[in-house]
């Protein structure tokens, strides 16, 4: 059940990205990546943040990105989810998940 870690991760990500950017007044779109809206307004965050950024976005592209293939198949090579992804997979998700919610964690409690 490795995949399911995927979506999970990624639904994660969107919402606490979501939310960073809400309180400086930013306008979010539902969708699952929205890493570039905050890359086109990175100037309004602290600067302790703005140093995450980059990376956080690519995380947010890179979930959003196995999305599919976690929750449905690779139709490409007509393996279903728990073919295609692993432990290390799934690892590498929580990893990246807990990266950007200790730094959203970091800017509620400390905005400046």
């Amino acid at each position: 059940m490795w995949h399911l870690a995927v979506p999970r991760c990624q639904e994660c990500v969107a919402m606490a990205l979501e939310d960073a950017s809400r309180p400086p007044g930013m306008e979010v779109f539902k969708m699952h990546d929205v890493g570039f809206v905050l890359r086109k307004h990175s100037a309004i965050f602290p600067e302790w943040f703005q140093g995450g950024i980059d990376r956080m976005a690519g995380i947010s592209r890179a979930l959003r990105g196995q999305r599919e293939t976690s929750l449905y198949a690779d139709d490409r090579l007509a393996l279903p989810p728990e073919a295609v992804f692993a432990k290390v997979d799934a690892d590498e998700a929580v990893r990246d998940a807990g990266l950007v919610m200790a730094l959203c964690q970091r800017l509620f409690e400390d905005p400046a």
